[in-house]
């Protein structure tokens, strides 16, 4: 009697190349590898992680930034009255040009001439404590013998300019600002609500006001130029 023998059934495939004979404990976790070849082995290796890292010696006092006295000061010479003083002349120049016949009440002129004068005095305040920071403070500093910023710059033929013009601005022109700002908070401080009564007056006050901002945006600017160029330490 013939036997038949009978034929194992053909192994069904998987994805992943797993067949039905394959049991858990021979599943082996998936891990991604690039292949980098090496000299004398053909083994794979991962590919090490970039990983972005300051040096202890970049920040001092564990990763806090610290400044020194003429820093501090140079801060709040250029940054912190400047601020101040940008900010009182955009909210007075638009008090300026809004203070006109025909369009407020009573009351609203009261209320703008009030702040036009809070706004104006802001502006002279900060114009004042601006070239006196830097007058009688910072500019010790720069010009002190014999390495102050001052003669760094006079070293140099390519930035001696600096100083011969930018400095020269600072130190001279520089007082007008404050001088145009205090007349025009007086000025406004004097007529009160019948500023408003006299537009010939209000106008030439935001000329007055306007060039007090101009003269001094022009010595904050170079002041940034000729720190770049040679810092007070």
């Amino acid at each position: 009697m013939a036997s038949c023998a009978e034929a194992d059934p053909a192994p069904s495939h998987r994805p992943g190349g797993l067949d039905a004979h394959t049991t858990p404990e021979h599943i082996q976790p998936f891990r991604r590898e690039v292949s980098v070849p090496e000299t004398g082995g053909h083994h794979p290796r991962p590919v090490p992680t970039k990983r972005s890292t300051v040096r202890s010696d970049t920040l001092e006092g564990g990763g806090s930034m610290s400044l020194t006295d003429r820093e501090w000061w140079a801060v709040i010479h250029g940054m912190i009255l400047g601020a101040i003083f940008l900010l009182a002349f955009a909210g007075g120049i638009a008090e300026f040009w809004s203070l006109r016949q025909g369009e407020l009440t009573d009351a609203g002129v009261v209320r703008r001439t009030r702040r036009l004068a809070i706004g104006t005095w802001a502006m002279a305040a900060a114009a004042w404590l601006t070239v006196m920071t830097g007058s009688y403070i910072v500019y010790p500093w720069y010009r002190a013998e014999p390495n102050g910023a001052k003669f760094a710059l006079l070293a140099d033929p390519n930035t001696a300019d600096w100083h011969e013009f930018g400095m020269e601005w600072k130190e001279h022109v520089a007082w007008i600002a404050p001088l145009l700002a205090t007349a025009v908070a007086f000025t406004v401080t004097y007529y009160g609500t019948s500023l408003i009564r006299h537009q010939t007056i209000r106008k030439g006050l935001m000329v007055f006001f306007t060039a007090a901002f101009v003269i001094a945006a022009i010595a904050g600017a170079l002041g940034a130029f000729i720190t770049k160029a040679a810092p007070v330490g």
